[in-house]
């Protein structure tokens, strides 16, 4: 009898399961820590739906919670405002996002569809970067005391359209060219931009004359290479040159020039330049800004316009919904106007 006692208490404390299945190690954790998982949520309140679902944080101040209970800590979730986000559980309050080997949670208020992201004022003005009379500033994360972004709705976009200004004359069809060749008969040159074709197209250089800015005299010419395309403006009495980062929206003073970049897969540009004289005509970049929120969408001309105030009319989107299927624009956009701080 003392035998068979001893080796009772032997098989208890080796953990032998004779009178159960063995189950495997890996899955034996897992469970546990899905059954943990469980009874933290359903401490906290929320009780979650396994779901299979896509959203974006919509709203520019979201909190993000580390665990499903509203009176909890939060952090600013800045950095995924407008971003793609992967929910895999649903509660009364709250999504469940998991992102690799991270959990966290959003209200479900401010998780929605693309075309209901809403951006702020602040949402707009804020930078990643920004180079002020050609030198970096780090301190600045928004760019506010330069320029005013103001959110407006698309009825006041098309509204202002139906007047809207661009001093650009695309009369194309005068420079023409010939023998891959474009020739401006300048004053007091001639002027001459050849195309240089190359095996791969990506390594080409190619010119297209844009069109004419009456007001300050300056043929535009733009120049595709290497995948990105740069502007020049050519003086029509001198024949002198100025390379610019982007399409030319000069303003109806004739005193600024803004060029907006579109950022494909990233936050777009703007550029703004100063006029500094009309003849002879001379600009000075006066900030170089990388946006942090947003990018614009930059047809030539066919989306950006000003208005007589001075303010220069823009429709965005954040870059994840800036395409349909990474080839066409979405056509569900945000609208805004930009105007210049004195």
């Amino acid at each position: 009898m003392k035998h068979f006692i001893i080796f009772f208490l032997v098989l208890l404390s080796t953990g032998c399961n004779l009178f159960q299945g063995k189950q495997p190690a890996g899955e034996s954790v897992a469970v546990e820590e899905k059954q943990e998982e469980a009874l933290q949520i359903q401490q906290e309140g929320e009780t979650f739906v396994p779901i299979k679902k896509e959203g974006y944080v919509i709203n520019y101040k979201a909190p993000l919670y580390r665990i499903p209970d509203i009176n909890s800590p939060t952090e600013d979730a800045e950095g995924y405002f407008g971003n793609w986000q992967r929910i895999t559980g649903e509660s009364e309050h709250f999504y469940r996002i998991e992102d690799e080997d991270k959990m966290f949670f959003f209200l479900k208020k401010d998780i929605g569809k693309c075309e209901e992201i809403e951006f702020t004022k602040e949402s707009l003005e804020r930078c990643d970067n920004i180079f002020i009379n050609g030198e970096g500033e780090k301190d600045h994360t928004d760019f506010s005391q330069f320029l005013s972004v103001t959110p407006i709705g698309k009825e006041e976009y098309l509204k202002e359209q139906e007047n809207g200004i661009d001093l650009l004359k695309k009369d194309t069809l005068l420079h023409s060219k010939i023998n891959q060749t474009l020739v401006f008969n300048c004053k007091n040159k001639i002027v001459k931009f050849k195309d240089e074709l190359e095996e791969e197209q990506y390594d080409s250089k190619i010119y297209e004359y844009e069109g004419y800015i009456e007001s300050l005299g300056q043929y535009v010419v733009s120049l595709s290479t290497l995948g990105w395309i740069r502007y020049i403006l050519i003086d029509e009495i001198t024949g002198k040159q100025i390379e610019i980062d982007g399409f030319p929206y000069a303003s109806p003073d004739k005193k600024h020039i803004i060029c907006l970049i579109e950022g494909m897969d990233m936050s777009g540009f703007i550029i703004l330049y100063e006029i500094k004289s009309l003849s002879p005509f001379k600009v000075e970049k006066k900030l170089h800004i990388l946006l942090s929120h947003w990018t614009p969408y930059d047809d030539k001309g066919k989306d950006i316009f000003w208005d007589k105030e001075e303010n220069l009319y823009v429709s965005i989107n954040k870059e994840t919904c800036f395409y349909i299927n990474y080839t066409k624009y979405n056509p569900s956009r945000k609208y805004i106007k930009i105007g210049i701080r004195n």
